[in-house]
């Protein structure tokens, strides 16, 4: 389990909001934290995983209050709970070794589970250098990097010799060329923490995969509670969902959770 030592401010916060509305101290955010940490040192892990739910419900999260209720939940022996709250730690703190490591171990209870696949090498290069970086940090890097572009550009035009001019013109194409490439970065790191396209089944049997909305239609395989799938389609009641090897079929959406 994490500490939730990056909860100062949140705390701060919420014991605000706490004083205002005159609830008792001992529901305090800051309070319910400790209270959640020490049942789960004590491996009364249900009752831990119900109150980070509820500091959750609050209005707070983080990548550590998401991974210790992922910690909890597979504790009490709740799968699917579990492998939701990885996964949303992991998309607040996507280079998180130790978080991929509990999604990876925790997926080897799944029974009957979907496919995955790693990423080819330059993928997986380029998502941990997007990675890098929140989208807000990207974005102020691309324009800080335009702005010394158009400098670099205005001693271009106003260079007293073509040697000075040819620096200036090589500095303002390389610098122009990587604030384009902040900004790209920047609005696919954004598509990533906006995306909701992802969701974990949850089911108390092994739900079938059918070729249509409908409980009438053929099934073509089945997916038990914890499977992660990227979600395409809706249309009444049903989900269409999409799986790592390109597999698709409908679901009935109740037995979704968005990531």
């Amino acid at each position: 389990m994490k500490p939730n030592k990056y909860f100062w401010i949140v705390q701060l916060l919420c014991w605000s909001m706490t004083i205002m509305i005159g609830q008792n101290e001992a529901l305090s955010p800051e309070v319910s934290l400790k209270q959640a940490d020490q049942l789960y040192q004590d491996g009364q892990y249900k009752q831990a995983a119900a109150l980070y739910s509820k500091i959750e419900a609050a209005g707070l999260t983080s990548s550590t209050l998401q991974y210790n209720m992922g910690n909890a939940y597979f504790k009490a022996d709740s799968l699917a709970q579990a492998l939701l709250h990885y996964e949303r730690a992991l998309r607040l703190s996507p280079k998180d070794a130790e978080i991929q490591h509990n999604i990876d171990f925790a997926r080897k209870s799944i029974e009957f589970k979907a496919e995955t696949y790693p990423l080819i090498f330059y993928k997986k290069w380029l998502k941990n250098l997007v990675d890098t970086f929140s989208s807000t940090v990207w974005l102020v890097l691309g324009v800080l990097l335009i702005w010394v572009a158009f400098w670099l550009a205005r001693r271009f035009l106003y260079g007293k010799n073509k040697e000075e001019k040819k620096r200036f013109f090589g500095g303002a194409s390389m610098v122009a060329f990587l604030s384009l490439l902040c900004l790209i970065f920047a609005f696919t790191k954004y598509g990533y923490e906006q995306q909701k396209a992802y969701a974990i089944i949850f089911t108390q049997e092994a739900q079938p995969i059918k070729t249509a909305p409908s409980e009438d239609s053929q099934t073509q395989f089945k997916l038990s509670a914890g499977n992660k799938i990227k979600v395409v389609d809706a249309i009444d009641d049903w989900t269409k969902i999409q799986l790592e090897d390109d597999k698709s079929g409908w679901i009935e959406t109740k037995f979704l959770r968005t990531i």
